[in-house]
Order: structure tokens, then C-alpha cells, then sequence
């Protein structure tokens, strides 16, 4: 299998504070095909205030629109399938941390049919219906900075705790259960300031394969995988530079579950897409881009990978 890329126009839009969002047709693809031919984009404006702060989270919802979260202005927002958007507030008792707001981050789509996401800052889990009510579960232990969210296949919400070195799980009720990641050591920085900074910890999730839940932990170049019993395993990945000779400190970044039946990941240190399986055989990949950022990746359509590469615009 080799890794092949296609050029597009500019991807840093959809993290720019007065931008569009972007529905992109072509990025790269990590599968044996040719590259595929320079793909077509679909732009839905949204809010274009810097008050408002970038757009994160960008998830297809069961309601048939795309959500995505408001990382300054404490807003959730919907693009309906017409393209129609809206954005709703958070209730206004929930505190708000002053400059960067609550934080939210990561969404995803739950069973009970409402969008889920994770307020870093002000450490709780949120929930909104389709019609825009938005409830907050307050996460029992104090800064735990929640930052990714996935659906398992239990019917609950599950997530990283970026501070604390936890998994957490979440009924469609409310009902947090913490689970404490063992300890693997750290090359990480000592001040954290931001969510990739604690680089130990968990940082993104994503539904395996084999019923369990896998996360990526960036600080100890490991794939953690979590039982949803709670019970916790880790693999290291062979990441060529130490998170603490970058200026970005992800070794692994992103991780999604593919349809050959085995997890990927992005290697932004080393500028791979890694793939494992589900007994922890790693295989890499080089990124034909030098230092080209990978960060995100996702399934596309044909059994392909999809990913961001953040450095390169691309």
C-alpha cells in the first residue's frame, strides 16, 4: 500500500476565525488507487466575527444536518441540509472561563439522536437536541479538561480526559464513570496551556473494530484501547522523534477505525499515517509531503482514508 495525495485549495478556512466552512471532494487518500482528480468544494458561510472564534468538532448529526462547535463564543452550530445555518448559545448558567470561553472542542453523534460535545475549559459534557436545548454534565473530577468524544458501542458517549490522564463514560442520562489511563511515562512539556500540550494523556477516541474504544496518546507515542468494562491496555507506536524535540509536541494525533477492519492514525512527528490492529501490529506509511502536519483522519468512501495535512495547507 502506498500513500497518494491530491492538491486542493486551502483547508486552514475551516479553522480561521472568519471563515467558511468547507465541504471538501478531495484531500489524501491512503489506499493502493491512483490519486484522485482535484475535487469540488461546497462553502456554507457561517458567523464571520472574531468574537466567535474558530469552528472545531464538524459532525454529521442523525438528523440529517452537520454540527460543529464555536471554540471562543461558547456556540454550537447546525448546517441544515438546505445550507441554511444557526448557531445556538450555551444556557447562561453555565460559567464560562473569561478569554477562551468554556472551550468546545469535539462532537459527536449520540444514540439517544443528539449531538454531544466537550467543554475543555470549563470541564463538562454536553448535550443538545435537534431543536437546539443544550443540557451540561459537570465531570466530577475538577480540571479534567475533556477533549475528544466517540459513540461506543455500548450506547454511551466516551472521552479523554487531556489533564488527568482518564478515559471518562457517559450515559445518554448523565452518569460519568472515570477510568485512570496506567501510568506509561511522559517526555511531555511542563506547562499546559492548551489541549495538545498534555501530551500523556488521552487525546482523541474513536470506536474500534473489536468493541472497544481506542485513543491516541501523544506524550507517550502509545495507542490506548479501553474495554468498556474500563478495563485499559496500551500499545507503543515506533515514532522516529521524541514529542520533546518538536515545536508540536503530537507523536500520534488523530484515530479513526478503517473498513479493512483495523485502526489509523496520523504520526504528525514523523509524517506518517500508521495502521494497527486490533493485537497491536503497527504498520507506517510515508506521507509523500515533507512535514506536511497530518493531524486528522477519517473514513471515505471505497474502503479509502482521508486526513488533514495542517502544515501544508492541504
Amino acid at each position: 500500500m502506498r500513500v497518494a495525495h491530491v492538491k486542493r485549495r486551502s483547508a486552514r478556512n475551516v479553522f480561521a476565525v472568519a471563515a467558511a466552512i468547507s465541504v471538501v471532494a478531495a484531500a489524501f487518500v491512503a489506499a493502493p488507487a491512483q490519486a484522485d482528480p482535484l475535487g469540488d468544494f461546497t462553502r456554507v458561510p457561517v458567523t464571520k466575527s472574531r468574537a466567535n472564534g474558530p469552528v472545531f468538532g464538524v459532525t454529521a448529526g442523525p438528523d440529517g444536518s452537520m454540527w460543529y462547535t464555536r471554540y471562543w463564543s461558547d456556540k454550537i452550530g447546525r448546517i441544515a441540509p438546505n445550507g441554511l445555518t444557526r448557531e445556538f448559545s450555551l444556557p447562561s448558567d453555565v460559567p464560562s472561563t473569561p478569554g477562551n470561553g468554556a472551550g468546545l472542542f469535539e462532537m459527536a453523534a449520540g444514540p439517544d439522536g443528539n449531538m454531544w460535545f466537550t467543554a475543555f475549559f470549563d470541564n463538562f459534557i454536553g448535550k443538545i437536541t435537534p431543536a437546539g436545548v443544550i443540557t451540561t454534565y459537570p465531570i466530577p473530577t475538577p480540571n479534567s479538561h475533556p477533549y475528544g468524544i466517540a459513540a461506543g458501542p455500548d450506547g454511551n458517549l466516551w472521552f479523554t480526559e487531556d489533564f488527568t490522564n482518564a478515559i471518562g463514560r457517559i450515559t445518554p442520562e448523565g452518569v460519568i464513570t472515570e477510568f485512570a489511563i496506567p501510568d506509561v511515562g511522559s517526555t511531555g512539556p511542563a506547562t499546559i496551556t492548551e489541549p495538545a500540550d498534555c501530551i500523556v494523556c488521552g487525546y482523541l477516541i474513536t470506536a474500534g473494530p473489536d468493541g472497544a474504544m481506542w485513543f491516541t496518546m501523544p506524550g507517550a507515542s502509545r495507542i490506548g484501547r479501553i474495554a468498556v468494562d474500563g478495563a485499559i491496555t496500551s500499545f507503543p507506536v515506533p515514532t522516529k522523534a521524541p514529542a520533546s524535540s518538536v515545536s508540536n509536541p503530537i507523536s500520534v494525533g488523530d484515530i479513526t477505525a478503517g473498513a479493512d477492519g483495523n485502526l489509523w492514525f496520523t504520526e504528525p512527528n514523523d509524517n506518517q499515517i500508521g495502521r494497527m490492529t486490533t493485537t497491536g501490529e503497527i504498520t507506517e506509511f510515508d506521507i509523500p509531503t515533507p512535514a506536511s502536519g497530518s493531524l486528522f483522519i477519517t473514513p471515505g468512501p471505497g474502503g479509502s482514508l482521508w486526513f488533514s495535512e495542517y502544515d501544508v495547507s492541504r
